[in-house]
């Protein structure tokens, strides 16, 4: 039985339980009970009695207390529980006293393992009753934890943690587990809790963003005492506030002001938190590139909310005159940046000069005089001071360097220094010397003095003499070296200050310290002279300078700087002093002295004789020259007087030994500059800056130094490939310091590009590599970079028209230097914008604000690009010894930079509307009205004035149209709408967008209206309009003539240069003609015709009585306006003239000449006149009558109504049968030209290149060409061969061609152009011979790797390039003047390598179903022996002669086999087709049929109607039978009235039948004469290139495109059989097939066939592709697919089974031959009753091999289908030439036949087709008996084949 207290889970009374914390509001206390009970009835008590860890049986005790907490004592009894597991002593009543207290006990005695619940009832006598709960519970899991972690307020990106415990007060052991979401995290997670024991939580929270976040974490308790109870959970709320921190500093600039470089200067600001969250930061500088002239103590750190810290920012600087802006952020987690940006201005020392010039006057030699130079510096530092010249010179110094002391109560800290001029020569002097100063620009003054004696007196010199001379040459008025007398002109005082020693800048005094003074006029090679380490007891060393006369003066050179001394005196005195001299001045130029003429040079040679030990040497030797004739002053006057020059060398040596000796000390030298690191100012990109600092030497030994000429890598290797490459240069670059003392050295920077440059430049001292001291080197270029807004964009709020907006915009620079900057806003909108300050400068990295203004005066969208114009200032903005330009120093102008700023804004207001928004004008004629419609709809409910004005679009102006409004100003009514009548006209060709925009009128303000059209003022709505003005445009498409080839008569007709006219627009004198009429009445006139363009077009050459020249062109409309053109000839008058009208007589020979060829019609063209919509053509012809022996000329108009107007000189030539002449030219047989094609410049074998030459004589031509003026043209080129001709003799046949070989070989990149005479040559005496001059004509080009560029003149392309010609193609579209044509006028084979083969198809089609041809080729110039082609290239034709049958082509086949030389070619080849011969049968059979029809009876009429028959194949082919009958002489049954008549009387009047058959025979048509032959001509062109340029050219795919055979096979080896059936041949065919299918390379091959353009025989007529270009389609049934599945060409494909038989009867009959010839040609033709095929590229063969290799690949399986194959076999044979050469051959021939059989199948299926439609339209009700595949086969019809 266990005892113990009664457990109270009561808080204490009055408390609600709730625990709290500082971020919580305090709840009310509540009244409970028991509180309640204590404070009315005066008794406590507890509420609740519970028992934990009990078994069931056991007794568990546990009491009541009851206290009286009243003030009078109290009765009390209570009533037991109902239960009886609760026992208690017998009730009775308990007196408690007050302050006393009772106790009860409660014993509980469970029996099983459950809840147990009950109360006890407590009665106080006089107050009531009350219950006390008893419970015994059972072992539960609970857990004590706040309900709630609150982290509070948090910085974003900040970490806050927050620590939390909680209690297990359950009754058994638990294990706890915590889950919780991000992005709050608990450790420990998990872990084990005895009962009553604690653990504590550690959570953690980042805020990524300022949010509210609240989660719940959630802790699973599970039982570890072994009662298994279930799970239970607990659950608190986290909860944390993100904040963004905001920290800032107090001033956000801090100014430094002008501070001197070498002080420093320090200011404070406070870095400020506001926000209620604390946040840690970090300070860094804003940007990487930087002057390394600010500081800031603060690192970082964390800051409290509401507080602030502060930092120091410090300003030193290093470069004076320098702008320093920089940027120190502050960064903190939450992502607030905090900046302040520190500018400060650098300024160097002021230093002045007492006075810049130095007048010595006349000083005998040996003498001195003194002056005294005191330098004042006017700063608070001190101050480095160096004169770059030497103290024992001519002009000496009493000290050459110092340091100035900063000023002191505003006195200047001064130096004096003597300047003393001792000359030795009698002459004249001049030295400008500059004073070298730390942190400021150098200084400079001249000194100017004569020196005499009693032997030589030279013509005293002043400064001015001096100044005026140097203005002279500085304004190139004169060359130095030249009297002054020589100038045009007198000087100007601005000149003459210019050059004074006092107005010179900082970049001319920099650049006097590193470049020579480019106004003396002797040159130096040399400016120093090392002569290393030497001992004074060795032989002394010399070195070599040169001295060059730039002059065309006479001048004496002589050199100064040695010290005076009297030669005769002889004391110790005198000897010591000239040791003291020699020790001072070891250095000896010998000669001393030499006269130089103009441009010439000496040498002088310099020795160095050191007199000490141990000891440095550095002198400035001094080089003085003047013109000769200024010796004395009896020949100088003002006017002549030349001032002599100065140059210096300086010269440097030691006696510290070899170079590898160590000295015995260690140098103590060091650079000025902090920390050994040198900061180049910004500069501008191209431009330069220079900085000075000092060397130091702190020890007591004087210290040599040395700066290599590029710093390298350990043990300072100087670059020798790259040499001086670095951007920094110094002076000087070596020297010596003095001890304890210090030499200024100037560095100077190349800013050629924008990249940062760091350089470590060592500095050797004493000659020692390893005891150099290195000064970090950093620089860099800048370019003008000015950013505007955001991105150089802004946008204005909407504004009301008539009100402004204004906006503050920020201009920042983004480079680091000066920036000069000024808005271009244009003149048309300075109402609309404007801005503050309109211009101004900018600093490096500064970032001002301008102010923006904008005025709507229209309602709409405005978007304005205002260009901002930057320009970089001239170096004296700054301080002037920290940069300086180029362009500055040379006299240039700075260069201007653009930026344009985008400016968006919106106009609100108006109450008008426009309707349409837009307008199109739709495609007019030039100066030609077109009319639109505008609506203007008003709104508001009052009157408005309106006005319309024309704003053109970007690009279009008012010249390109003119715009005009029948009402511009008006009214509109309140609510109503008016239309306004538009009128355009376009004054040019093109297309013009532009606004009309509606101004509304407001009276509240007065008028601002310019005279600028284009000015955007008052009024929003617009309405956008196009408009697309042109001329009418002809162009000539195409061209035919009979006998001629189409390249030939395009270049005779001269089509290319009428198209390009007629392409142009009209000129100023077409317009005015065509707007007047013309002069005197006609636009055909002389007067009106003399004025225009043009073109000769010429006619060709014919024999007097031959067939006329007809040309036939094809006129397009190529533009978008219908074209009315038409043709007039000259002095043809517009109107048709009455009969009685009388011409006059012609007044000069041309008017007679243009008279005769039109009265006796030898020129005629027809259709004069016609109209061609866009796109259509027309053809024209031209015909031109060989009635008249001569040249004939005809003068025509083609005039283009409202377009072009071309003088066309149509020009021909009639020649008589013994003439002999040469047809070259378009219309001037006298006069031609050629071009040839461009060469470039070093091509080793430039190709040759042919000219045609065409005899249209039946003579044959011989001819010579003049070579005097290719000769004269070689002289011209220096000896050079530039034009040669190969043939310069030879022969034409009658009618033939023959090429004229030249090699055009360019020396240089011009154009070439050489007139040669080419002379017909005489048959006898007393022939006159004709002389045509050729025009030769070429460009140069140079190679594209070597700065080639393409030619600009078309012309120059050659004229063998077709690329250039316009509207000319290969293809012709005429309709066939002839009855057999040829596919193309031309067969081009374009670029081919050398030794390569190139072959091309073209066909001959026939028209003509009366008759065959046959034909034969002849190659004319390109036959092996005419020698137009190159030794080893021919021209191969198959087949060169056959039979071209009626409706049928042939394929010809065109090899060419390009030669080992290169060529261009361009001629003709002929073929002459004429119709065979009748033989004797067909004449005797024709006899005979004649006999029979004249035997014939006569009848006068045929009774009745004809009966029906089948139609004819005439009537099939659309002709008529009747026609026929009544035009063939021998079908004929018509007779005349009168023969009809007389032969019904013949037996009545016998005597007339003879008269009446004449009178017949009369009627009839005269029987058609036999043809002629027909000439088709066929132009060749070509060009073999070298192999190598091939293929560098056009690259390896190209060139392995081409087969260059090296055998080829002997294709007349009899290897076929002599009996061939057709199964034997198809057998043959098929494993041939099968062995050149089994080649991957020709699988891979075919496959790519469907890749390249489709072949000629494709364009000719559908269907006909090879495999994979076009798939079949098969009759319903039919088992046909692969790859012609989908293929319809409009035929049904019929396939019943062959006759058995058929081809081995015909080889039977027709031998082995025929054999062969029927398998090669089997599907040329085939019968009606043969299969038909859908196209093949391959034919039946081709299928049968695939079938059988794919049947064959089926047995194999997955075996290798070339295993048979032995791969060394296979590697030999594509190794082998003659392999290849053989294959080759057989793949072409076998190609070649595929292509022809599948043209003749195509051909038979189309004619097949053609005839079942006819037939269906003569039998529309279809009575065939049958249909097959659409070819009927009814009774009583046969197809041809059957026939």
């Amino acid at each position: 039985m266990g005892r113990g207290a009664a457990v109270s889970e009561d808080p204490l009374p009055g408390h609600s339980g709730r625990i709290s914390t500082m971020y919580e509001t305090i709840e009310p206390q509540v009244m409970t009970q028991r509180y309640e009970r204590a404070h009315v009835w005066g008794i406590d008590c507890v509420e609740r009695l519970t028992w934990r860890g009990w078994e069931p049986g056991g007794s568990y005790v546990r009491t009541v207390t009851l206290k009286n907490v009243g003030k009078k004592a109290l009765k009390v009894k209570y009533r037991l529980p109902t239960t009886k597991y609760f026992e208690m002593e017998f009730p009775e009543t308990m007196k408690i006293q007050p302050g006393l207290s009772a106790t009860v006990d409660v014993t509980f005695r469970p029996i099983r393992f459950e809840q147990y619940d009950d109360f006890i009832e407590f009665k106080v006598a006089g107050c009531g009753s009350f219950q006390v709960k008893v419970s015994a519970v059972l072992p539960f899991i609970s857990l004590k934890m706040p309900p709630t972690v609150d982290f509070g307020y948090g910085a974003v990106n900040e970490l806050m943690t927050k620590d939390f415990s909680f209690v297990n007060d359950g009754d058994v052991a638990v294990a706890y587990k915590w889950a919780v979401d991000s992005p709050f995290v608990f450790s420990p997670l998990q872990g084990e809790l005895q009962p009553g024991e604690s653990a504590h939580v550690h959570a953690e929270f980042t805020p990524i963003d300022a949010t509210v976040n609240v989660v719940n974490a959630v802790c699973a308790l599970s039982d570890r005492s072994g009662h298994n109870l279930p799970e239970r959970s607990y659950a608190c709320a986290v909860t944390a506030v993100g904040k963004y921190p905001y920290v800032r500093f107090s001033e956000p600039e801090v100014d430094f002001g002008e501070v001197i470089v070498g002080r420093s200067v320090e200011q404070t600001v406070k870095l400020m938190n506001q926000s209620l969250v604390g946040t840690s930061y970090e300070v860094a500088r804003g940007a990487d590139d930087h002057d390394h002239v600010f500081r800031c103590t603060g690192k970082g750190g964390y800051l409290k909310q509401k507080s602030h810290e502060e930092f120091k920012v410090a300003f030193t600087p290093s470069m004076p005159g320098t702008f320093s802006s920089e940027s120190f952020k502050v960064y903190t987690p939450g992502g607030n940046v905090a900046s302040v940006k520190l500018t400060g201005t650098a300024v160097g020392p002021r230093v002045s000069l007492s006075q810049t010039t130095f007048q010595f006057g006349s000083v005998i030699s040996g003498k001195s005089a003194r002056r005294v130079l005191d330098i004042e510096n006017h700063s608070d530092l001190p101050v480095h001071w160096q004169i770059d010249s030497e103290c024992l010179g001519t002009f000496q110094l009493s000290k050459d360097r110092g340091i100035l002391e900063p000023k002191f109560q505003g006195i200047p800290g001064k130096v004096q220094v003597v300047v003393t001029f001792a000359p030795i020569e009698p002459a004249n002097y001049h030295k400008r010397i500059i004073v070298a100063l730390r942190d400021h620009r150098p200084l400079a003054f001249d000194v100017v003095g004569t020196g005499y004696d009693d032997k030589r007196r030279p013509a005293p010199m002043r400064v001015s003499h001096v100044e005026e001379y140097r203005a002279l040459c500085a304004a190139g008025l004169v060359t130095p070296g030249q009297p002054p007398s020589r100038s045009e002109r007198s000087l100007f005082p601005n000149e003459i200050d210019a050059v004074k020693a006092s107005a010179m800048t900082a970049q001319e005094t920099f650049m006097a310290m590193f470049e020579p003074d480019p106004l003396v006029a002797v040159s130096l090679d040399k400016s120093q002279i090392d002569f290393g380490p030497t001992n004074r007891f060795k032989t002394p060393q010399s070195r070599t300078v040169t001295v060059t006369n730039d002059c065309k003066q006479k001048l004496t050179v002589f050199w100064g700087g040695q010290e005076p001394s009297e030669p005769n005196d002889t004391s110790l005195d005198a000897e010591a002093k000239r040791a003291a001299a020699a020790e001072r001045n070891p250095f000896f130029v010998f000669p001393e002295q030499c006269d130089l003429r103009p441009g010439q040079s000496a040498e002088f040679r310099i020795t160095f004789r050191p007199t000490k030990d141990k000891q440095h040497y550095a002198r400035q030797l001094e080089c003085f020259a003047y013109v000769k004739a200024m010796r004395s002053f009896r020949q100088v006057t003002e006017t002549n007087f030349t001032p002599p020059w100065t140059s210096t060398v300086w010269a440097f040596g030691h006696t510290h030994g070899h170079s590898g000796a160590q000295l015995g000390f260690q140098p103590k030298c060091s650079f000025s500059a902090r920390g050994s690191r040198l900061y180049f100012p910004p500069t501008v990109k191209g431009d330069f800056a220079f900085q000075t600092i000092a060397l130091r030497n702190d020890g007591d030994t004087t210290v040599g130094f040395e700066f290599p000429a590029k710093s390298g890598p350990p043990g300072l290797e100087i670059d020798e490939e790259t040499g001086h490459s670095s951007p920094f240069s110094c002076h000087p670059s070596k020297g010596s310091v003095p001890p304890k003392s210090f030499t200024l050295v100037t560095f100077r920077f190349d800013a050629s590009d924008t990249e940062p440059h760091r350089e470590q430049m060592h500095c050797v001292l004493n000659g020692l590599p390893e005891r150099a001291i290195t000064l970090d080197v950093r620089a860099r270029g800048h370019t003008p970079r000015v950013t505007v807004g955001d991105a150089n964009s802004f946008v204005f709020t909407p504004t009301c028209v008539g009100a402004s907006a204004t906006r503050e915009i920020e201009m920042r620079n983004a480079s680091r230097i000066n920036v000069l900057y000024e808005w271009a806003i244009p003149e048309r909108l300075a109402n609309v914008l404007g801005v503050s300050p309109h211009a101004g400068l900018i600093r490096g990295d500064q970032t001002i604000k301008s102010t923006w203004t904008f005025r709507p005066n229209k309602s709409r969208k405005f978007g304005f690009t205002i260009p901002l114009v930057l320009r970089v200032p001239d170096s004296e903005v700054s301080d002037p010894g920290a940069t300086g330009r180029r362009e500055a120093f040379a006299g240039a102008s700075t260069v201007e930079e653009r930026v344009d700023v985008n400016i968006h804004a919106e106009g609100t207001s108006g109450s008008v509307a426009v309707r349409p928004e837009n307008i199109d004008f739709g495609q007019s004629v030039v100066e030609q009205p077109v009319e639109r419609t505008l609506e203007l709809l008003n709104r508001s409910g009052g009157i408005v004035r309106y006005r319309l004005e024309t704003v053109f679009d970007e690009g279009c102006t008012e010249f390109d149209a003119d715009v005009k409004f029948d009402e511009s100003v008006g009214q509109i009514p309140a609510k109503s709408s008016k239309q306004v009548r538009i009128t355009y006209v376009g004054r040019c060709r093109g297309d013009v967008g532009f606004r009309i925009v509606c101004r509304v009128a407001d009276p509240s303000r007065p008028s601002r209206r310019t005279t600028d059209e284009n000015d955007e003022e008052d009024a929003p709505p617009s309405s956008h309009a196009i408009a697309t003005a042109d001329y009418p445009t002809l162009c000539v498409t195409d061209a035919a003539c009979p006998g001629v080839a189409k390249p030939v008569l395009w270049k005779r007709l001269s089509i290319n240069s009428l198209n390009a006219e007629l392409a142009r627009p009209p000129t100023a004198v077409e317009a005015r003609l065509q707007a007047s009429g013309g002069y005197d009445g006609s636009l055909a006139s002389a007067r009106s015709l003399q004025g225009l363009t043009s073109v000769a077009l010429g006619l060709g050459v014919g024999l007097e009585g031959g067939e006329p020249t007809a040309v036939y062109l094809e006129i397009c409309n190529t533009g978008a306006l219908a074209a009315e053109w038409r043709l007039m000839t000259r002095d043809e008058s517009e109107v048709d003239m009455e009969n009685w009208v009388e011409i006059g007589e012609p007044d000069d020979e041309v008017t007679a000449h243009q008279r005769f060829v039109v009265e006796n019609g030898i020129v005629e063209i027809t259709p004069r006149l016609g109209t061609l919509q866009p796109g259509e053509r027309q053809p024209l012809r031209v015909l031109y009558k060989h009635s008249h022996a001569g040249q004939h000329w005809l003068t025509a108009l083609l005039h283009v109504k409202d377009g072009r107007d071309v003088r066309l000189e149509l020009g021909g030539r009639t020649i008589g049968s013994k003439l002999r002449c040469l047809d070259i030219s378009p219309a001037n047989p006298s006069m031609a030209s050629h071009t040839f094609a461009p060469v470039r410049i070093g091509d080793v074998e430039p190709p040759k290149q042919a000219i045609e030459l065409r005899n249209p004589t039946g003579e044959t031509v011989e001819w010579s060409v003049d070579l005097d003026p290719v000769r004269a043209l070689r002289d011209a080129n220096w000896g050079f061969d530039v034009l040669t001709c190969h043939n310069p003799t030879g022969l034409i046949p009658p009618h033939g061609t023959a090429l004229l070989n030249w090699t055009f070989q360019p020396c240089e990149e011009r154009t070439y152009e050489c007139a040669v005479p080419l002379e017909i040559c005489k048959r006898f005496p007393w022939e006159t011979a004709e002389t045509c001059i050729l025009t030769l004509r070429g460009a140069g080009t140079l190679p594209k790797d070597r700065g080639g560029k393409p030619l600009e003149d078309e012309t120059l392309a050659g004229d063998c390039d077709r690329g250039n010609w316009i509207g000319y193609r290969t293809v012709p579209s005429l309709p066939p003047a002839q009855e057999v044509v040829l596919s193309s006028g031309s067969c081009v084979f374009g670029a081919a390598p050398t030794l390569s083969v190139v072959r091309r198809i073209v066909t001959l089609r026939s028209s003509t179903d009366d008759r065959e041809y046959e034909f034969e080729w002849d190659l004319g110039a390109f036959g092996q022996d005419a020698g137009g082609l190159e030794p080893g290239s021919s021209i191969a034709i198959e087949p060169m002669k056959g039979t071209v049958e009626r409706g049928e082509e042939v394929f010809v086949k065109i090899t060419y086999r390009a030669g080992p030389n290169p060529q261009i070619f361009d001629g003709e080849v002929r073929c002459v087709l004429t119709p065979p011969a009748r033989t004797k049968e067909e004449i005797e059979e024709e006899e005979r049929y004649l006999e029979q029809k004249a035997n014939e009876p006569e009848y006068i009429a045929i009774d009745g109607p004809p009966e029906p028959s089948m139609p004819t194949k005439k009537e099939l082919a659309g002709e008529s039978e009747v026609w026929s009958s009544i035009a063939s002489k021998d079908a004929t049954l018509r007779k005349s009235v009168a023969h009809n008549h007389t032969t019904s009387s013949a037996a009545k009047f016998p005597h007339l039948e003879k008269l009446h058959d004449a009178a017949h025979e009369r009627t009839l048509p005269k029987p058609r004469p036999p043809p002629e032959p027909i000439t088709l001509h066929l132009t060749l062109e070509g060009r073999s290139v070298p192999q190598v340029a091939f293929r560098e050219e056009r690259g390896a795919d190209a060139f392995d495109r081409f087969f260059i055979p090296d055998w080829r096979p002997d294709v007349n080896l009899d290897f076929v059989p002599a009996r061939l059936d057709a199964e034997d041949m198809e057998t043959i065919f098929q494993d041939m097939l099968h062995e050149m299918l089994s080649d991957p390379a020709v699988r891979r091959g075919m496959e790519d066939l469907a890749d390249e353009v489709v072949p000629m025989y494709l364009a000719q007529r559908g269907g006909g592709a090879p495999r994979d270009f076009l798939p079949v389609v098969c009759s319903e049934g039919d088992d046909v697919g692969g790859d012609f599945a989908g293929y319809d060409d409009g035929v049904r494909v019929v396939d019943p089974e062959r006759p058995e038989g058929a081809e081995q009867g015909v080889a039977e009959q027709g031998g082995a031959e025929q054999g062969v010839a029927a398998g090669s040609t089997r599907g040329s033709v085939p019968p009606s009753g043969a299969p038909s095929r859908a196209p093949s590229a391959l034919g039946d063969a081709e299928d049968r091999a695939l079938n059988a290799l794919n049947a064959e690949d089926a047995t194999r399986g997955d075996d290798d289908e070339y295993a048979f194959l032995d791969p060394l076999e296979v590697a030999k044979a594509q190794a082998n030439p003659e392999f290849r050469a053989l294959a080759e051959w057989a793949m072409e021939a076998t190609l070649f036949n595929l292509v022809k059989e599948l043209r003749a199948e195509e051909a038979a299926m189309a004619r097949t087709s053609a005839t079942s439609e006819r037939w269906r339209a003569a039998d529309p009700d279809d009575v065939g008996a049958g249909v097959v595949g659409g070819v009927g086969t009814g009774a009583g019809w046969a197809s041809d084949g059957d026939e």
